[in-house]
């Protein structure tokens, strides 16, 4: 027994999936076709489902965004098992984050030192201890990064009416109770993942309600209301209103966290995804296991 197909179509986020079918031949018919839960893959893309006597994925509307890549399982009559791992490359609708907050904003500026005329430390602190020179810089952008998960942290854009639902928080500060967040939205490293957990969800301006940003930070939907470890909200995104000095955001920089975010889109910009021209000209986040004499520092941003 086996499963024989390798592969399924892209996808777009936003939108609805046109279809896959998982096939299986050998064993003994009829066979239940399933996603693996081990925590060594990834779920289906957020808001796709598998039926599980006809083996059809199919979406109304997609949530989650990069490639994912989860096992599938047939098993037939005599509850003989096979598996195969197939991949789905959703491609992001991020635009929206270049919107976020005025362009006024320093989240839309440039802070290199040429630009800024920021000064130079130039404290005997300053200088960088040898023995890290030999680091590199590398695309470290989700708790998941490499295959089968999808990398990177997600985020979605949701229409002014978006239904508003209950959202308890367990650990940290919590800005909402409730908010705009679809079943669907996709979560950073998938429900799979046992990181930071990231859901970002930006509402659109309209019936009365201003352009907000929604931020958890160990968001998790199992088929019932949000819980979250922290959430932050910025109610007016078009204005710079920041969150309250002192309160905490979704991220230990105390940042939003969409703004900040490298993403595909401007990467690209004109290009492809082989051959990308755009260039990124805003500030955005990054990790370090410490810096110098200040102690641990997981996430700043530059």
């Amino acid at each position: 027994m086996a499963i024989t197909n390798t592969s399924c179509p892209s996808g777009t986020q936003g939108t609805a999936y046109r279809g896959c079918t998982i096939v299986a031949s050998g064993g003994s018919p009829p066979y239940t076709y399933s996603v693996s839960t081990n925590s060594g893959f990834p779920p289906l893309p957020e808001g796709m489902a598998l039926n599980r006597t006809t083996g059809n994925v199919t979406s109304a509307r997609i949530g989650g965004q990069g490639t994912y890549t989860p096992e599938f399982v047939v098993t037939d009559s005599t509850r003989a098992q096979a598996t195969q791992a197939i991949g789905f490359a959703i491609n992001g609708n991020n635009a929206f984050l270049a919107s976020i907050f005025p362009a006024t904003s320093i989240f839309h500026h440039r802070v290199d030192a040429a630009t800024t005329s920021l000064p130079v430390d130039t404290s005997p602190a300053a200088p960088m201890y040898s023995g890290y020179l030999t680091a590199t810089v590398k695309p470290f952008f989700g708790n998941n990064s490499n295959a089968p998960f999808p990398n990177g942290i997600p985020a979605i854009e949701v229409p002014y009416n978006q239904a508003m639902v209950s959202v308890t928080t367990t650990v940290y500060q919590s800005y909402f109770t409730s908010g705009p967040i679809p079943a669907n939205a996709p979560v950073e490293g998938t429900g799979n993942s046992t990181g930071d957990r990231h859901v970002l969800v930006y509402r659109e301006a309209g019936g009365g309600n201003n352009p907000a940003l929604y931020e958890m930070w160990q968001g998790i939907y199992e088929g019932g209301p949000w819980t979250d470890s922290s959430n932050a909200l910025w109610p007016n995104v078009s204005t710079n209103a920041l969150t309250p000095q002192g309160n905490g955001t979704s991220d230990a920089a105390g940042l939003p966290v969409g703004p900040l975010l490298a993403n595909a889109d401007e990467v690209i910009g004109t290009g492809t995804p082989s051959s990308p021209n755009g260039t990124i000209q805003h500030p955005i986040r990054f990790t370090l296991n410490h810096m110098l004499n200040l102690g641990i520092i997981t996430e700043v941003t530059l």
